[in-house]
């Protein structure tokens, strides 16, 4: 009875260490989306206020890229 006692002790200690890996590994996860949003985060206020993608650049360029076609059509 000794020996499973202490079988089944071994087992529970084994158990706990897996869950705080796992308990670890989420937290490591948790850093790393936390510091993917924010790179998203920065990128998106870097990209919105590029001179090349404003809304009126954007027509801009269109315009431009239309007139441009037309002209060669000529």
């Amino acid at each position: 009875m000794y020996r499973t006692l202490e079988f089944q002790h071994g087992l529970l200690l084994e158990r706990e260490d897996r869950i705080k890996r796992i308990e670890g590994d989420i937290l490591d996860v948790n850093q790393i989306m936390r510091e993917l949003a924010a790179l998203v985060h920065q990128q998106g206020d870097t990209i919105g206020k590029h001179p090349l993608f404003t809304a009126n650049n954007l027509i801009d360029i269109t315009a431009a890229s239309f007139l441009y076609n037309m002209t060669k059509k000529l």
